[in-house]
């Protein structure tokens, strides 16, 4: 659902990542709004302290709290949810 009180800021990461998955030039602006429509209409998948991430389609967003600020959230990178996936599998074999 969207959470119009919370404020997004695209990385740069996260733009050049989103570049080598669409494989074609687009102009950094418009990339910015469509990473920002995706977070935005994303479900959090989960929360906590500083860090939530977002899921969109097979996108997962990880976003951090900016310090000082209760509603403003940077997007650190875009992992697909195959991904995110594996990450959940590994870290559960550790333990």
């Amino acid at each position: 659902m969207m959470d119009f009180n919370t404020h997004y800021i695209v990385s740069s990461h996260v733009l050049d990542r989103y570049q080598d998955r669409i494989k074609k030039e687009v102009p950094e602006n418009e990339m910015k709004r469509h990473v920002l429509e995706m977070v935005r209409n994303g479900l959090e998948i989960f929360k906590q302290n500083d860090h939530k991430f977002i899921r969109y389609q097979d996108y997962i967003f990880p976003c951090v709290r900016i310090e000082g600020t209760e509603n403003r959230y940077k997007i650190k990178t875009i992992l697909t949810w195959s991904i995110a996936e594996n990450l959940v599998y590994f870290i559960d074999q550790l333990n």
